[in-house]
């Protein structure tokens, strides 16, 4: 009941020969297409990474544009608004000037009572700033 084992002919041998390498093929094709892939996918990652980098520095400058034009917008405003009282101020100074001349029957005396006003109020506002502002000490 032994059996025996047979040597296999040439052909057999080639043919096994040929199943291995194609396999081995096969298996360094399926290796290939794997990388090859791995290879695309990681370089469409990449792009699409930069194109997310770039959208949000695009996004940022905007905001920061934004931020800016509000500002500039509201010193406009300010600067507007502040324009308008001065000129107001003025007119009623003036106003009051002429009316304390009538009373005094000198306009000049007029002039000179609003500039004395206006000159005590400065030296009080002075007097009596906040402690952190530091308008001509050296503290």
């Amino acid at each position: 009941m032994i059996q025996e084992i047979q040597e296999p002919n040439s052909s057999e041998v080639r043919e096994a020969d040929r199943k291995v390498k194609n396999a081995r093929s096969v298996a360094a094709s399926d290796d290939d297409t794997k990388i090859e892939r791995m290879a695309e996918q990681a370089r469409g990652l990449i792009d699409d990474i930069k194109s997310w980098l770039e959208l949000r520095v695009e996004l940022t400058q905007l905001e920061v544009e934004d931020r800016v034009e509000e500002k500039v917008n509201a010193v406009v405003v300010t600067a507007g608004l502040a324009g308008l009282a001065v000129v107001t101020a003025l007119f009623f100074l003036v106003a009051a000037a002429i009316a304390l001349g009538d009373l005094f029957g000198n306009a000049a005396l007029g002039y000179l009572a609003v500039a004395g006003f206006l000159s005590l109020v400065t030296i009080v506002t002075y007097l009596a700033r906040p402690r952190f502002v530091n308008i001509g000490k050296d503290d």
